[in-house]
């Protein structure tokens, strides 16, 4: 069974001013996210599903989802407050949806067989997707076994910038825990967060580079029904994919294997993170690593 591909594309860029996940940063305009479909079509997967938000839909079909159409099965989903797991009560006094599990959550119908789930602004590189596709080409559409693409820290730092990084805990190739540092920055060749605490550059981190068998949404939709009881009427909460990850983790619903990937990773939260992005995609595209244009 071919994985499938779940591309979160939902934020609205807020930090960065604007739909950076539309914005172009190759050679030739693509976005961040072609450089993942044109990498995970290579890799095997067979179907991409879209999470976005329905205000700039037609804008999106057209740029991304119909040209990729050509390389990829594609369907677009919508994030919205008003979907809900069964027998939730209808949310009225909130504005905004609950973050990335909620996203991933409302793909549930379009997913068929294990995926992996990425940012749609980010870059992985293709030794990642090809680890993910490895991983989960043999997997059962059930198992309780999903997977981690990690990168070195020193590989996802900002040079203009602090940023906040889950710094993966693991033993015997698997993930025991993901420990969140906020605020690190390089302070003489060395990585240190807000609290003065210096992490290995050699650290692996998560980048919301994920694999999972269906049965993530059983576990999704047992926390997210708690956390909308909890939290689901304060504006600001957030319902994040790596929490119910944690919580299968700690009671034992399911594995997470560690794949660490030798790429370095690419991103952009503040405007200012623009020109980096434009420069490290042009020198792949001069080695040879993308065509220019993409399609």
């Amino acid at each position: 069974m071919k994985p499938q591909l779940l591309i979160l594309a939902a934020g609205m860029g807020s930090r960065y001013q604007g739909l950076k996940q539309l914005d172009g940063f190759g050679p030739a305009g693509e976005t961040l996210m072609e450089y993942s479909l044109y990498d995970a079509q290579k890799a095997g997967f067979s179907k991409v599903v879209f999470v976005i938000q329905e205000s700039f839909a037609e804008a999106f079909r057209q740029k991304i989802a119909l040209p990729y159409s050509k390389l990829l099965e594609t369907e677009v989903v919508y994030q919205s407050i008003d979907r809900l797991p069964p027998g939730a009560a209808p949310v009225s006094d909130r504005t905004k949806p609950w973050g990335t599990g909620h996203a991933v959550w409302c793909a549930q119908k379009a997913l068929s067989a294990p995926f992996a789930v990425i940012n749609a602004d980010d870059f992985y590189g293709s030794q990642s997707f090809q680890l993910l596709a490895d991983f989960l080409s043999p997997q059962d559409s059930h198992s309780p076994e999903f997977a981690l693409a990690a990168y070195r820290l020193k590989q996802t730092l900002s040079e203009q910038n602090p940023v906040n990084r889950g710094i993966v805990q693991h033993q015997a190739g698997r993930v025991t825990g993901i420990e969140e540092a906020i605020g690190l920055k390089l302070v003489n060749h060395q990585a240190q967060d807000e609290q003065g605490r210096v992490w290995p550059l050699d650290s692996p981190v998560s980048m919301n580079c994920w694999g999972f068998s269906l049965k993530l949404f059983t576990l999704l939709e047992q926390e997210f029904s708690l956390f909308l009881k909890t939290q689901g009427r304060e504006q600001n909460s957030e319902f994040f994919l790596p929490a119910v990850v944690d919580q299968a983790l700690k009671t034992g619903a399911a594995q997470v294997s560690l794949l660490q990937s030798p790429e370095s990773w690419i991103g952009v939260t503040h405007r200012a993170d623009r020109a980096r992005a434009k420069k490290a995609l042009a020198q792949r595209v001069q080695r040879g690593d993308y065509p220019s244009p993409l399609l």
